[in-house]
């Protein structure tokens, strides 16, 4: 080796800091509401529907990026699609972290849920756990979400459950919407049945995924703040609240799996993560030592699409109920099909022949996303985008609802209109598709279920159009009733309680309907 060569390998890192820092140096940080000294913007970040005070800031500030600096934690919000994609797609190898919540995961114990993981081994072991779990969906084009066909059987019963307690307590739809996808999840992921009516697996999951909607808001309790506060006496009333969460968390992440793992052997022929994991074991195809994780990895099927499915799903109700016209031209696209097939209910097979109503499926998604706000993502290098500096673990937030509004992609945003997912010739459009799978998240972090939630909905939907009418409640005097049209501000922003009418179409609906458990 030559005197210039070991100076040039010794002057190297020398040159790239160099680089690096002059790069850095000509940059600034993207513009945001006044910080005041020390403690920034902890007097002025919004505290509650992020998501929309986001936005508002995004158009007086003319930037799409935006920053807040909370105590010295940098904050970064991402208000459009391109910039998700530039950044969280594009550059995934340093975007992929997850910021710690002091609430979540000190004191409830949420150290298990693989979307919360931090980026590492472990999260590594968690999601390859998920992806053999989801490998049977297919990875092209739009029919994948139609046709997730080993998940067909959970789907197909809980559904029918699921229009028998339309037609028996059409005013309880929200506690049959969340049944609906809560069985699903729970049964496909454990391989447990779950029971008409009352059950202690739906009953569990609820009062546990109840407290982590709140505790994974950003900024929602002060001691993400202030970390020190952890420590506080454990009567304070965040305290108070911690300890219910964190038992509620543990017996749901305990029993449902406990349970799966003694029905192993008298359901081996059904797909669930234990029976997964119990194959793996054998063939010594997997380094799995932490029971734990292969518990979260089941729990994270379950909270990861329970609670946004269920939001979407009522998200559903609410633009049927203010749409009639919608409603009535997909229901004359089902009766058309049904007519020809004499059948009373669509089949998952007859999914792709109802292109229509897979636009209301698409557009639900987008109208009044589920997850306004991506779980937040951290940086673990510095990094620069259009002169902007992004410091080292800024907390990364992806503003969905801003993107699913964003006027160049889809034209009057605030409207429900299905049609914008269809071509001219009246096929699904699969570019416009793609567009408003952001709600699913990005990079390495998007959500691995998302053809499940998909299947789910677009089953329960056509269904649900095929039999029943949904429209506004009367009031004495027989004038409509107005439906609510608020949502609640957590990291799942479902619809809050609203009137509406579900009755069936027809009494050969009604028939269709309780001819299923004859």
């Amino acid at each position: 080796m030559n005197t210039l060569t070991a100076a040039v390998i010794l002057l190297l890192p020398a040159f790239v800091y160099f680089y690096r820092n002059r790069k850095r140096s000509r940059a600034h940080l993207p513009p945001g509401p006044l910080r005041l000294p020390l403690v920034g913007n902890l007097f002025n970040a919004p505290s509650g529907s992020e998501w929309k005070t986001y936005a508002e800031w995004s158009k007086k500030y003319e930037s799409d990026i935006l920053y807040m600096n909370v105590l010295g934690t940098h904050i970064v919000i991402l208000n459009s699609r391109e910039l998700a994609v530039e950044l969280l797609d594009k550059r995934s190898r340093i975007y992929s972290g997850r910021p710690s919540s002091c609430m979540a995961w000190d004191l409830i114990g949420c150290d298990w849920m693989t979307a919360s993981l931090p980026y590492d081994d472990t999260w590594r072991l968690a999601r390859r756990l998920l992806a053999k779990y989801f490998s049977r969906s297919p990875s092209t084009n739009t029919a994948r979400f139609m046709d997730f066909e080993w998940q067909r059987p959970h789907v197909t019963k809980y559904t029918h459950i699921f229009l028998r307690s339309l037609l028996q307590a059409p005013d309880s739809f929200m506690d049959h919407t969340f049944r609906l996808a809560g069985s699903i999840s729970l049964s496909s992921a454990y391989g447990l049945d779950i029971a008409p009516g009352d059950n202690k697996y739906v009953a569990l999951a609820q009062k546990a995924l109840e407290g982590l909607k709140l505790a994974l808001v950003p900024g929602r309790f002060l001691v993400d703040t202030f970390p020190m506060l952890r420590f506080a006496p454990d009567w304070v009333a965040f305290k108070k609240q911690a300890k219910v969460w964190k038992e509620d968390l543990e017996v749901f992440l305990e029993v449902p799996f406990h349970d799966a793992k003694l029905s192993l052997s008298a359901r081996s022929n059904r797909a669930n993560i234990p029976s997964i994991i119990s194959q793996e074991h054998s063939d010594k195809a997997t380094e799995v030592t932490d029971e734990r994780i292969l518990k979260g990895a089941s729990a994270t099927v379950f909270m990861g699409g329970t609670s946004t499915t269920a939001a979407s799903m009522d998200v559903f109700f609410l633009a049927m109920t203010c749409h009639p016209a919608i409603q009535k031209r997909a229901q004359e696209e089902i009766d058309l099909l049904l007519t020809r097939l004499g059948q009373g209910l669509p089949t998952h097979d007859d999914l792709s022949h109802l292109p229509y109503c897979m636009t209301i499926v698409f557009e639900v998604l987008r109208w009044e996303t589920a997850g306004p706000i991506s779980i937040p993502h951290l940086n673990i290098e510095d990094d620069v985008y259009e002169g902007y500096w992004i410091p080292r673990n800024s907390i990364i937030i992806p503003n969905v609802w801003a993107m699913t509004r964003d006027p160049k992609i889809f034209p009057k945003p605030s409207e429900f209109r299905p049609e914008r997912f269809l071509r001219a010739d009246g096929t699904l459009n699969g570019a416009m598709v793609k567009e408003a799978e952001i709600v699913f998240g990005f990079g390495r972090r998007v959500c691995a279920g998302k053809s499940m939630g998909v299947s789910i909905m677009a089953y329960a939907i056509c269904c649900v159009l095929a039999t029943f009418d949904i429209g506004k409640k009367l009031d004495g005097n027989e004038n409509p009733i107005e439906p609510r049209h608020e949502f609640e501000s957590a990291v799942t922003s479902g619809p809050l309680p609203f009137l509406c009418s579900i009755k069936p179409r027809s009494p050969v609906a009604e028939k269709v309907v309780l001819e299923l458990f004859e």
